[in-house]
């Protein structure tokens, strides 16, 4: 059984805390020369996942662009899911599989749960 546990602007919201990034402050994150994360008034912009950061400046030229901090999103990541697996007793590993948007979903394995 495979589970996903979604958290809209995940990545987003860790690099404003690493980087002290304001609140009202417009976010992408990237990766190379493509978004990799936003926050939610970007995305509310049309700003989406994997497109090139020249299309995302244009569509939200004041935002703060800056480089996503995989080492910070996978040790936060990996937090989260051992939060998780204490509250009612979830079995979850920390298995993550495919290459989904790192500030959209946390793929996780399940093991012995019971529909």
């Amino acid at each position: 059984m495979i589970i996903c546990l979604l958290l809209p602007y995940f990545a987003a919201h860790l690099a404003r805390r690493e980087r002290a990034v304001p609140q009202n402050v417009p976010l992408i994150l990237h990766a190379g020369e493509k978004v990799a994360a936003t926050c939610d008034s970007v995305a509310a912009r049309g700003v989406t996942f994997g497109m090139s950061l020249r299309q995302a400046k244009w569509l939200c030229p004041d935002a703060q662009v800056i480089p996503l901090n995989l080492q910070v999103l996978k040790t936060r990541t990996d937090e989260t899911l051992q939060i998780q697996q204490k509250r009612k007793h979830a079995r979850l590993s920390t298995l993550m599989r495919g290459s989904p948007p790192p500030s959209m979903w946390i793929w996780s394995g399940c093991r012995g749960m019971k529909p």
